[in-house]
């Protein structure tokens, strides 16, 4: 059985999935969801930039400073070394990214959304732009785009906020965090964008379904990149709790000896 979930559809060489063809594949996005914080919470859904926090948590910390307006910042920097998982999401999905980062902004009544996207990453860019201009008006209204510098620290979440709103992509130590105080001083939520795709599955289909494929514990499904002495390199849709060895499996298995294995993201484990 298939476990394709962010990659199901068209083929991924194709192009953008348009939005006639998201829509009529998955069906309209709910308008709103009333209890997606505690849905995601249940999920276990955990965030796919790097850090692994729980997304439900995070988005109630931000719940937590109801009384401002906050800002999404919908990261999409990808600076990892050789990571493409990102991109490809973008290039080949980008509006169940759009999806996810608009459901983020109608929970935490969000006053902007900021697509912060790798300058290097002209594709997904492209892709994203157009898929934006095929919202509502009144959905455009909140969006702006934001290119993030080509470097590794540029996509951390103060980064983000930083460049965001300063115009400098470093990355901050002294409080307040982001979900506290972020860009122009509102509550701040920077969740990458496989993050949000997968939250745009979770509105639909709810916690149940995206815990029900997973491994060794493990929730739902992940993006990985496998690069190098391998087959078959590229992107590769993964169940949570999948070994390194696994993936290289499925990536081919190894086309030469391997002597290392270097696994990106500080929350990797071998």
């Amino acid at each position: 059985m298939s476990r394709l979930r962010l990659l199901a559809g068209p083929d991924l060489m194709s192009g953008p999935e348009p939005m006639a063809e998201h829509v009529r594949r998955l069906g309209p996005l709910p308008a709103h969801v009333d209890d997606l914080v505690e849905v995601l919470v249940r999920s276990g859904l955990t965030g796919r930039g790097g850090a692994a926090f729980p997304v439900g948590l995070k988005w109630r910390s931000i719940q937590s400073h109801s009384g401002r307006p906050a800002v999404v910042v919908v990261n999409g920097a990808e600076g990892e070394p050789h990571s493409r998982k990102d991109r490809l999401l973008m290039s080949a999905r980008p509006h169940l990214v759009i999806d996810g980062a608009f459901l983020a902004a109608r929970t935490l009544r969000a006053k902007q959304i900021v697509f912060y996207i790798g300058e290097e990453h002209d594709s997904a860019r492209t892709a994203m732009v157009r898929a934006l201009a095929a919202r509502p008006q009144k959905e455009r209204g909140l969006v702006r785009v934001v290119a993030s510098p080509a470097r590794y620290v540029a996509g951390e979440s103060s980064a983000a906020v930083h460049l965001t709103g300063a115009g400098i992509a470093t990355p901050l130590t002294a409080p307040p965090s982001p979900h506290e105080q972020g860009v122009e001083g509102a509550p701040t939520l920077v969740q990458n964008v496989e993050s949000l795709a997968h939250v745009a599955l979770i509105a639909r289909h709810r916690d149940a379904w995206f815990r029900s494929v997973g491994r060794r514990g493990g929730a739902g499904t992940l993006l990985v990149t496998v690069s190098g002495a391998v087959n078959g390199p590229g992107v590769l849709e993964i169940e949570a709790g999948t070994t390194v060895g696994e993936a290289v499996a499925l990536a081919g298995g190894p086309s030469e000896p391997t002597g290392a294995v270097l696994i990106g993201g500080i929350s990797a484990r071998g």
